[in-house]
Protein backbone atom coordinates (compact mmCIF):
# COMPACT_ATOMS: atom_id res chain seq x y z
CA UNK A 1 0.00 0.00 0.00
CA UNK A 2 2.62 2.30 0.92
CA UNK A 3 4.16 1.72 -2.45
CA UNK A 4 1.30 2.68 -4.47
CA UNK A 5 0.57 5.82 -2.35
CA UNK A 6 4.77 6.27 -2.99
CA UNK A 7 4.37 5.79 -6.60
CA UNK A 8 1.35 8.03 -6.94
CA UNK A 9 2.81 11.00 -5.20
CA UNK A 10 6.04 10.60 -7.59
CA UNK A 11 3.50 10.87 -10.44
CA UNK A 12 1.30 13.74 -9.22
CA UNK A 13 4.76 15.69 -9.06
CA UNK A 14 5.65 14.68 -12.70
CA UNK A 15 2.62 16.39 -14.03
CA UNK A 16 2.88 19.26 -11.89
CA UNK A 17 6.71 19.46 -12.70
CA UNK A 18 5.58 19.66 -16.58
CA UNK A 19 2.67 22.27 -16.14
CA UNK A 20 2.38 23.63 -19.56
CA UNK A 21 1.38 27.28 -19.33
CA UNK A 22 -0.10 28.95 -22.57
CA UNK A 23 -0.72 32.37 -24.49
CA UNK A 24 -3.12 32.92 -27.00
CA UNK A 25 -5.24 35.73 -28.85
CA UNK A 26 -6.02 36.47 -32.10
CA UNK A 27 -4.25 38.65 -34.99
CA UNK A 28 -5.98 41.22 -37.52
CA UNK A 29 -5.93 43.63 -39.57
CA UNK A 30 -6.85 46.63 -37.87
CA UNK A 31 -8.71 48.41 -41.24
CA UNK A 32 -10.37 46.06 -42.31
CA UNK A 33 -11.04 43.95 -39.69
CA UNK A 34 -10.12 40.37 -41.42
CA UNK A 35 -7.61 37.84 -39.51
CA UNK A 36 -3.91 37.73 -40.43
CA UNK A 37 -2.75 34.51 -41.29
CA UNK A 38 0.65 33.29 -41.02
CA UNK A 39 1.19 36.35 -38.96
CA UNK A 40 4.52 35.87 -36.55
CA UNK A 41 4.21 35.43 -32.53
CA UNK A 42 7.04 35.60 -30.75
CA UNK A 43 7.47 35.33 -26.95
CA UNK A 44 10.21 37.14 -25.63
CA UNK A 45 12.11 37.37 -21.95
CA UNK A 46 12.65 40.08 -20.14
CA UNK A 47 15.67 40.95 -21.77
CA UNK A 48 14.27 40.31 -25.25
CA UNK A 49 15.54 36.41 -25.73
CA UNK A 50 13.63 34.89 -27.48
CA UNK A 51 11.88 32.02 -25.86
CA UNK A 52 9.15 30.61 -28.53
CA UNK A 53 7.70 31.32 -31.29
CA UNK A 54 4.34 30.37 -33.45
CA UNK A 55 2.42 31.46 -36.31
CA UNK A 56 -1.47 32.11 -36.57
CA UNK A 57 -3.84 29.40 -38.14
CA UNK A 58 -6.45 30.84 -41.14
CA UNK A 59 -8.20 32.38 -38.61
CA UNK A 60 -5.46 34.98 -36.92
CA UNK A 61 -5.63 32.42 -33.64
CA UNK A 62 -2.53 31.72 -32.02
CA UNK A 63 -1.82 29.56 -29.30
CA UNK A 64 1.87 29.44 -27.76
CA UNK A 65 3.34 26.55 -24.96
CA UNK A 66 5.45 27.95 -22.58
CA UNK A 67 7.14 25.51 -19.61
CA UNK A 68 8.17 28.05 -17.25
CA UNK A 69 5.95 30.61 -15.65
CA UNK A 70 7.33 34.40 -15.81
CA UNK A 71 7.07 37.60 -17.20
CA UNK A 72 7.23 37.62 -20.85
CA UNK A 73 6.96 39.82 -23.63
CA UNK A 74 5.08 39.05 -26.27
CA UNK A 75 5.61 40.45 -30.17
CA UNK A 76 3.31 40.25 -32.91
CA UNK A 77 4.38 41.03 -36.57
CA UNK A 78 3.75 40.20 -39.87
CA UNK A 79 4.73 41.53 -43.38
CA UNK A 80 3.52 45.23 -44.61
CA UNK A 81 2.60 45.73 -40.82
CA UNK A 82 3.63 47.90 -37.85
CA UNK A 83 4.74 45.29 -34.64
CA UNK A 84 2.81 45.00 -31.80
CA UNK A 85 4.07 44.33 -27.84
CA UNK A 86 2.15 42.65 -25.41
CA UNK A 87 3.13 41.93 -21.95
CA UNK A 88 2.02 38.17 -20.57
CA UNK A 89 2.35 37.05 -16.56
CA UNK A 90 1.99 33.47 -16.67
CA UNK A 91 2.23 31.90 -12.51
CA UNK A 92 0.26 29.22 -10.89
CA UNK A 93 -2.59 30.93 -10.09
CA UNK A 94 -2.62 32.17 -13.85
CA UNK A 95 -1.30 29.98 -16.02
CA UNK A 96 -3.26 30.97 -19.98
CA UNK A 97 -2.39 34.63 -20.53
CA UNK A 98 -5.48 35.18 -23.16
CA UNK A 99 -4.27 38.62 -25.11
CA UNK A 100 -7.86 38.80 -26.66
CA UNK A 101 -7.86 40.09 -30.20
CA UNK A 102 -4.74 41.98 -31.48
CA UNK A 103 -5.12 44.42 -34.32
CA UNK A 104 -2.28 45.42 -36.69
CA UNK A 105 -2.02 48.82 -38.27
CA UNK A 106 -0.10 48.65 -41.51
CA UNK A 107 3.13 50.34 -42.13
CA UNK A 108 3.97 53.45 -44.12
CA UNK A 109 7.21 51.58 -45.69
CA UNK A 110 6.02 49.21 -48.25
CA UNK A 111 7.38 47.60 -51.09
CA UNK A 112 6.08 49.47 -54.28
CA UNK A 113 6.75 46.53 -56.40
CA UNK A 114 10.10 44.97 -58.02
CA UNK A 115 11.02 44.69 -62.35
CA UNK A 116 12.76 41.92 -62.94
CA UNK A 117 14.86 41.83 -66.99
CA UNK A 118 17.04 39.34 -68.44
CA UNK A 119 18.79 38.26 -71.35
CA UNK A 120 17.88 35.43 -73.57
CA UNK A 121 21.07 33.54 -74.38
CA UNK A 122 21.61 33.96 -78.11
CA UNK A 123 23.28 30.62 -78.53
CA UNK A 124 23.63 27.39 -76.06
CA UNK A 125 25.11 24.49 -76.48
CA UNK A 126 22.77 21.03 -75.82
CA UNK A 127 25.28 18.05 -75.52
CA UNK A 128 26.39 17.92 -79.33
CA UNK A 129 24.48 20.89 -80.94
CA UNK A 130 24.05 24.31 -80.61
CA UNK A 131 20.53 26.00 -80.13
CA UNK A 132 19.68 29.41 -81.71
CA UNK A 133 16.70 31.07 -79.58
CA UNK A 134 15.14 32.87 -82.39
CA UNK A 135 13.55 35.47 -79.60
CA UNK A 136 17.22 36.57 -78.81
CA UNK A 137 17.61 38.41 -82.17
CA UNK A 138 15.45 41.67 -82.54
CA UNK A 139 13.74 41.60 -85.95
CA UNK A 140 11.55 44.59 -86.88
CA UNK A 141 7.29 43.97 -86.83
CA UNK A 142 6.53 43.19 -90.50
CA UNK A 143 10.28 42.90 -91.74
CA UNK A 144 10.91 39.52 -94.11
CA UNK A 145 13.71 36.91 -94.15
CA UNK A 146 14.70 38.39 -97.37
CA UNK A 147 14.93 42.05 -96.13
CA UNK A 148 17.47 41.24 -93.09
CA UNK A 149 19.29 39.11 -95.69
CA UNK A 150 20.21 41.75 -97.98
CA UNK A 151 20.80 44.46 -95.20
CA UNK A 152 23.02 41.61 -93.49
CA UNK A 153 24.60 41.40 -97.11
CA UNK A 154 25.37 45.44 -97.43
CA UNK A 155 26.64 45.98 -94.32
CA UNK A 156 30.22 47.64 -94.42
CA UNK A 157 32.21 47.10 -91.73
CA UNK A 158 32.06 50.21 -88.70
CA UNK A 159 35.50 50.73 -88.52
CA UNK A 160 39.22 49.70 -90.20
CA UNK A 161 39.24 47.46 -87.00
CA UNK A 162 36.55 45.46 -87.17
CA UNK A 163 37.46 45.15 -91.02
CA UNK A 164 40.75 43.72 -89.91
CA UNK A 165 39.65 41.77 -87.27
CA UNK A 166 36.80 40.05 -90.27
CA UNK A 167 39.59 39.85 -92.75
CA UNK A 168 42.33 37.96 -89.78
CA UNK A 169 38.84 35.39 -89.18
CA UNK A 170 38.85 34.57 -92.69
CA UNK A 171 42.23 34.26 -93.11
CA UNK A 172 42.40 32.09 -90.21
CA UNK A 173 39.52 29.50 -91.30
CA UNK A 174 40.93 29.69 -94.70
CA UNK A 175 44.56 28.83 -93.43
CA UNK A 176 42.96 26.01 -91.19
CA UNK A 177 41.14 24.58 -94.64
CA UNK A 178 44.66 24.26 -96.33
CA UNK A 179 45.97 21.84 -93.85
CA UNK A 180 43.59 19.62 -95.00
CA UNK A 181 44.22 16.21 -96.70
CA UNK A 182 42.39 16.20 -100.51
CA UNK A 183 39.27 14.31 -99.47
CA UNK A 184 38.38 16.39 -96.78
CA UNK A 185 39.11 19.77 -98.64
CA UNK A 186 36.78 18.56 -101.09
CA UNK A 187 33.96 17.30 -98.93
CA UNK A 188 34.22 21.05 -96.94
Amino acid sequence: MKKILLSLCACLTIVAAHAQYTVSGKVTDKAAGTPIELATIQLLNKDSSYVNGISTSKNGIFSLSVKKAGEYLVKISFIGYNAEYRHATLSKKAPEAKLGTVALSTSEVMLKGATVTAKAAKVEMKSDTFQYNASAYRVPVGSTLENNKNKRKNRKPDSPERKRLLQGRYKDCHEESSHRTGIEHQIV
